[in-house]
């Protein structure tokens, strides 16, 4: 497997044409298929079909997509010849990684209490707990390490958000390349882009220290995350990285990126109501409820939640 994206690597960039940055983007949706997939494999598929269906169907799909990249010549192109081969094995090493750690989780059982609870959490206020997800393994009585934590949430960082808010915005204009706006009009974007990186530095620090987790589906926090940031707003993240965007855009005078913000943010706003609050209000229920009463989802509160 490690062989076909070293080899996938060297067509992209001496066949194609593209730059080390830009190779990096062109590996993005397979890594954005499997986080999606592997939610739901730990909460559909493994509820219903077990593992020993679910994970061989994954080893299927994305050996069909290996096979598929065979395909491939001197004058294919990116967007038909490897992207559709590419969301296909992110769809199969989702299955696969995420229901086997479910299933090497609850397998694990020290003590005579043969039991073990992974609990799961996203980007939201967050701490889901489910059966079988490939997240931290915390048994009754265990925890997960703060350091371990933080190590997953800075590589978590650097690897996705900054591709969201560093590496495709520079990839859209052109390796920062800015118009010629009034330049105290440009200076404004300054304000939401420092406002916007302190709030995901300081959301992602809590997420390692207090949720003894990190913001990948993959490796979720353990406990309910609902202070700083989390006591004005519900989706602290998601508005700091529009936020970034926008101070970019406005910094750059790139109305590409304005563009590029407002697509993340319906992106995650359908997310956030149709899959991500039904999952936290299954799981935490009346809890969840009242912090979702309290806090608004978007528009932040002008005074912080004390019910936690």
């Amino acid at each position: 497997m490690f062989g076909v994206f070293l080899f996938l690597t060297y067509y992209l960039q001496l066949n194609l044409g593209f730059s080390p940055t830009r190779t990096h983007v062109a590996f993005l949706p397979m890594v954005g298929a499997l986080m999606v997939t592997a939610q739901l494999g730990t909460t559909v598929l493994m509820p219903r079909i077990g593992p020993k269906a679910v994970i061989p169907l994954g080893f299927a799909i994305a050996t069909a997509g290996m096979a598929w990249l065979t395909g491939i010549g001197l004058g294919s192109h990116y967007v038909s010849a490897v992207l559709p081969q590419l969301i296909v094995i992110g769809v199969g090493l989702g299955l696969v990684i995420s229901c086997s750690t479910g299933a090497g989780c609850r397998s694990r059982t020290p003590g005579p209490h043969r039991s073990c609870t992974c609990r799961t959490g996203s980007h939201g206020p967050r701490g889901r707990r489910q059966q079988g997800h490939g997240g931290p393994l915390r048994c009754h009585g265990g925890g997960v390490r703060k350091a371990s934590a933080a190590l997953g949430s800075a590589l978590f960082l650097v690897v996705v958000s900054g591709s969201a808010a560093v590496l495709v915005p520079w990839w859209l204009t052109g390796g920062w390349q800015a118009g010629d706006w009034w330049l105290p009009l440009r200076l404004l974007g300054l304000v939401p882009l420092a406002a916007g990186t302190a709030v995901i530095l300081d959301a992602f620090t809590r997420f390692a220290l207090e949720g003894l987790g990190t913001p990948a589906p993959v490796a979720p926090p353990a406990r309910l995350v609902v202070s700083g940031p989390y006591r004005y707003v519900r989706n602290p993240i998601y508005l700091a990285v529009v936020a970034v965007l926008c101070g970019q855009g406005l910094l750059l005078a790139r109305p590409v990126l304005f563009g590029y913000a407002a697509g993340a943010w319906v992106l995650t706003w359908a997310f956030v109501r149709w899959y991500e609050e039904p999952g936290l209000v299954r799981r935490f229920s009346a809890q969840y409820e009242r912090y979702r009463r309290a806090v608004p989802a978007w528009w932040p509160r002008r005074t912080p939640w004390r019910g936690a």
